[in-house]
């Protein structure tokens, strides 16, 4: 057992040596040494470049510090202000604006105009022919703008006795004594046998024709009246005037009236020979038949209008007073459609004096002063033939 120990005990002591062995030889296989150079001394360093002292001795200098550098000199003083500155320099005066281009210069004028020739002389009046020369009353028409066909187009109001006894009113024109007129579209004709040139003829078939008429001042004796004729015959000379009176021509009386009385006609020529009923006496409707007698104080518009197959329809301020009953005569709406196809009708305004018991119908009480009727607003719808 003591030999036991004996053996651990010196086991551990040899072990303990080797251990010391390797240890002191590890350390002094890894030493490190530095310089010092301020010294000039070495001494150990584990970042040390030098593996033994001796190397690092004879290598190392003695390298006394550089002294300190001189500290900065101080800044100069500022500069003392001047007591008396300099005034500041004015301001540099404005730069002139640069003046506008001036304008492009004005073209020159364009030549004057040659003068016009002078007008040439107004060439003599046309020859008349011996004893129907009658321009003093053919030269003074009156205007007469008529709504045409939807357009207001101008024609003329033209008589034998010219301006006398009418006056232009806004729209229309009125009568101040016996007159008769026609509506024209040429009215520079020499010869009343030339007349028929001048009137404007109208196809009313499929159209008609409207106007405003004011009998208030007419007395019991006279007759106002808008109607239709063909003015055909030219066989009759002076203003080639042509009515159903002598049952030659086609008269339509559209209205006559008074202050006491109004009647629609129809006088076809046709009828006259065949004794139908609308001959030269003619087919009619008045005032007490039509129970118009109440219509007859002031204006009265009047509207007409023509079927294709020549049948005649009268309205009185909206009501119908005259239709295809009232003519019921096939002869005079087929001589209606041969004028109205050829040569068209002609408008005639007149005022007339007279016995009138066959128009006054009414016992209305009338004026006894100078006549006055007036007629405005006239509106045709149809073809112009002449």
């Amino acid at each position: 057992m003591i030999a036991l120990i004996f053996i651990i005990v010196f086991g551990l002591l040899v072990v303990g040596t080797i251990f010391i062995y390797l240890v002191n030889n590890h350390s002094s296989s890894t030493k490190k040494y530095s310089c010092n150079s301020l010294t000039g001394k070495c001494s150990l360093d584990p970042n040390g470049s030098y593996s033994t002292q001796n190397d690092c001795q004879s290598n190392c200098k003695l390298n006394p510090p550089k002294p300190n550098p001189p500290p900065p000199k101080p800044n100069p003083p500022p500069p003392k202000p001047n007591p008396n500155p300099p005034p500041p320099k004015p301001n540099p005066p404005p730069k002139p604006k640069p003046k506008p281009n001036p304008p492009p210069p004005k073209p020159n004028p364009p030549p004057p105009k040659p003068k016009p020739p002078p007008p040439k002389p107004n060439p003599p009046p046309p020859t008349p022919s011996p004893g129907h020369c009658d321009f003093d009353y053919w030269n003074k028409p009156i205007p007469l703008n008529i709504e045409f066909n939807g357009s207001s187009t101008p024609f003329q109001l033209l008589s034998k006795s010219g301006d006398r006894n009418t006056k232009t009113l806004d729209g229309g024109f009125a009568f101040t004594d016996d007159q008769r007129a026609y509506i024209v579209n040429n009215s520079r004709i020499c010869t009343w046998s030339d007349g028929v040139k001048a009137y404007s003829h109208f196809n009313l078939l499929g159209g008609g024709l409207e106007f405003k008429i004011n009998p208030k001042y007419t007395s019991s004796n006279e007759n106002v009246s808008i109607y239709l004729t063909t003015m055909d015959d030219t066989s009759i000379q002076d203003d080639n005037y042509c009515d159903g009176s002598d049952g030659k021509c086609l008269e339509i009386d559209l209205i006559e009236t008074n202050c006491d009385g109004l009647q629609i006609t129809v006088h076809s020529p046709s009828d006259t020979k065949a004794g139908g009923p609308c001959d030269k006496s003619g087919c009619l409707v008045n005032a007490e038949k039509a129970g118009l007698c109440g219509e007859v104080s002031d204006w009265i518009t009047v509207s007409a209008t023509f079927s294709p197959d020549g049948y005649m329809t009268v309205m009185i301020n909206g009501k119908s007073v005259f239709d295809r009953q009232s003519m019921n005569s096939q002869i005079a709406a087929k001589d209606i459609v041969d004028k109205m196809t050829n040569p068209g009708v002609v408008v005639v305004a007149s005022l007339w004096s007279g016995n009138m018991g066959w128009l006054n119908k009414c016992d209305n009480s009338c004026s006894t002063g100078s006549p006055i009727v007036s007629y405005k607003d006239f509106k045709i719808n149809g073809k112009l033939l002449s």
